[in-house]
């Protein structure tokens, strides 16, 4: 029976079709890309030798001239080449599931190769006895009965790559879990297909679908390769993270920071910024290559660069802190846009440092503010027992049982007015004191909230704890005559937020004048229509809108003006620089700017008799800040107004 031979000219018109995508792409950059690419070189070379194999195979018996030599050359190529592509397979398997510094240990396994020896002891046996196939001019070529065992070691590679595909499920994409997998069963079929209808060569064919899913499925190289800079990504760094958990391998890690990077990527621009990481990128590997240390580097666009090193003797603790020298010259040239990065660095050992891959995360955004701003390095050794990283690894647990517990706390800051003499109206802030670990700075877990969302029932609390001071004390004798409460992003977005202030006004029966939110200038600025949308309702409502932060970021008058404001609080970093010409200059004009288009200034952050003073000659309305008070909680508070409003009385 001929052989119908579309199949394999069509897997190899596939294949090659995938070796193009792949070498146009670039995918060639990285160890799963590599490992694939040559997975699709070695099917390729069995789609051509199975070719070749099958069509002398049916030229001998016609013709006497075809040397022998030629059919089983390619007969023995194409069983070579069919088995070695099950061992590259497997070795795809390994790359994308173990740590990739650890491949080398994986790799040595006897059990990947011991089927494929065998296969090549049955090959070499069949120079001699022909048990395996043989090929004559009169009979042309004749399977032994040996050939079984040839489809028993594939079955066999099936079995080890599908045991090793189940043992890493856990920490391979699922999707792309799936179509790897999938390569298993089709080729089981065609091997079936093609051991009792020898004549339908079926098998590449196979093959070369289950490659091209695994190219638009599992092949992703924007998952792996930060595109703006070409480093390995942080999704990348994670999922590597994720193996070396479940494979309870050692690695060492140097961390990066460059806690300035949003201020020099705004100055530089997106393009000029990214030619910079990948610079920084080349020269940590060149520096630990210089070291003799195998290296993977991977960058998150928040600034932080993540290098893993091959091994855990490594004296990354005596290594980095003399590299910081070098790396501090090769950044040198921005000096020439008056720019330089300032970084923190710290080395980690997992699992001894931090065992789990959530924490060291948290520890990755979150070690450099506990560092003294003096130190550059610091160990994590150093770190993982202080306070602040035990408060950041428990952070979720502190906020779901301050939500759960009422552990929540309402402070207020007073507001003196420099036109009545008096304190007119508070902050208000949320303050968290846990059972377990004490007094959590509002610093460490409204940013944490924001990030996990719980910031919705914080905001929440506040509100309707708010709501019940105003509704339960007498603003009048306590010469108040509204509280500001803080609006987070979250809240401003949400498109039941009027519907419940509104019904919390109704509820305690208070007047919107007593009440003033305040948002702030990146809230307002990176926030769609519907931020805009319930700015207006609560202002068109009566209540009164202030800008927040004001002199951080990047203000401007556009945003001061489209804004339904009343007020504009100043940052305490402006009131700090009121000791130079400079930043006299730029506080006295904003304060007569704002007043032009009717605006009332809040400076906050005021600490001494000296701002206070200065910032009265220069005509500001209200002062916040320790000079008068901190923060205070509820009957504090009201005690403070009744004895200072009295007095000023």
């Amino acid at each position: 029976m001929d052989k119908i031979f579309y199949f394999d000219y069509c897997a190899l018109v596939i294949m090659s079709a995938i070796l193009f995508a792949l070498i146009y792409r670039r995918l060639s950059y990285g160890t799963n890309n590599r490992a694939f690419l040559m997975l699709v070189v070695s099917m390729i070379l069995t789609t051509v030798f199975d070719l070749g194999m099958e069509h002398l195979n049916r030229a001998v018996p016609k013709s006497k001239n075809i040397p022998l030599f030629l059919p089983y050359f390619f007969s023995y190529g194409y069983f070579l080449m069919r088995n070695a592509g099950n061992i590259f397979f497997i070795i795809y398997i390994l790359v994308m599931s173990k740590p990739v510094l650890r491949l080398k240990k994986y790799l040595k396994r006897p059990m990947i190769y011991i089927p494929y020896v065998v296969i090549v002891g049955l090959l070499v046996s069949n120079f001699f006895t022909g048990k395996v196939f043989t090929i004559t001019h009169e009979e042309g070529y004749s399977r032994g009965p040996m050939i079984i065992l040839v489809y028993v070691t594939a079955i066999l590679y099936s079995f080890i790559g599908i045991w090793y595909m189940l043992k890493c499920h856990k920490y391979v994409a699922r999707d792309r879990w799936k179509i790897m997998l999938l390569q298993y069963p089709l080729t089981f079929i065609s091997l079936v297909i093609q051991f009792f209808w020898p004549n339908l060569l079926v098998e590449m064919f196979s093959m070369s679908i289950s490659l091209l899913l695994i190219l638009i499925m599992v092949v992703k190289p924007e998952d792996a390769i930060d595109t703006k800079s070409e480093v390995l990504s942080y999704s990348e760094f994670c999922l590597e993270m994720a193996k070396y958990k479940h494979t309870k391998e050692s690695v060492s890690i140097v961390i990066i920071r460059l806690t300035n990077s949003y201020q020099v990527r705004a100055e530089l621009g997106e393009k000029k910024f990214n030619s910079y990481i990948t610079k920084i990128a080349r020269h940590l590997a060149n520096r630990f290559t210089y070291h003799r240390q195998n290296s993977n580097i991977y960058f998150d666009q928040s600034g932080c660069f993540f290098v893993t090193l091959e091994s855990d003797k490594f004296d990354m603790e005596h290594i980095v802190p003399m590299e910081i020298g070098v790396f501090k010259n090769k950044m040198s040239d921005l000096s020439s846009f008056g720019l330089r990065f300032d970084k923190k660095i710290c080395t980690v050992r997992c699992p001894k440092d931090i065992s789990t891959v959530e924490s060291l995360l948290h520890f990755a955004a979150s070690f450099h503010e506990m560092m003294d701003p003096t130190t550059t390095y610091m160990p994590a050794s150093e770190l993982v027992n202080t306070k602040g990283f035990h408060i950041r690894n428990h952070m979720n647990e502190i906020l779901d049982r301050a939500i759960k517990t009422n552990r929540l706390e309402m402070y207020y800051q007073p507001i003196y007015s420099f036109k009545e003499k008096a304190f007119v109206s508070a902050e208000a802030l949320v303050r968290l004191n846990d059972p377990v670990f004490g007094f959590i700075p509002p610093g460490m877990f409204i940013p944490a909230a924001e990030q996990n969302s719980f910031i919705i029932p914080i905001g929440d609390f506040i509100l309707e704890d708010v709501f019940r001071f105003i509704s339960e004390n007498n603003f009048e004798e306590l010469g108040l005559k509204y509280i500001e409460i803080n609006l987070s992003v979250s809240q401003c977005i949400r498109r039941s937020l009027c519907d419940q202030i509104f019904s919390l006004k109704d509820s305690y029966r208070i007047n919107t004048e007593q009440v003033n939110f305040e948002i702030t200038e990146s809230a307002y600025d990176n926030s769609g229509d519907i931020l805009s949308e319930n700015i207006k309702a609560l202002s068109d409502a009566g209540f009164t809108i202030s800008l927040d932060d004001y002199g951080t970021g990047y203000s401007n008058m556009q945003r001061v003006l489209s804004i339904p404001l009343t007020l504009v609080k100043v940052d305490k970093s402006l009131a700090d620089r009121l000791n130079t010409k400079k930043g006299r200059t730029v506080v006295k004009n904003t304060i007569s700017m704002m007043h032009d288009i009717d605006m009332h200034i809040v400076v906050e952050g005021v600490e001494t008799k000296n701002t206070l003073d200065e910032l009265e000659r220069m005509g500001a309305d209200y002062i916040q800040g320790y000079y008068f008070s901190k923060p205070l909680p509820e009957k504090d508070f009201i005690e403070f107004l009744k004895k200072n409003n009295r007095r000023s009385s």
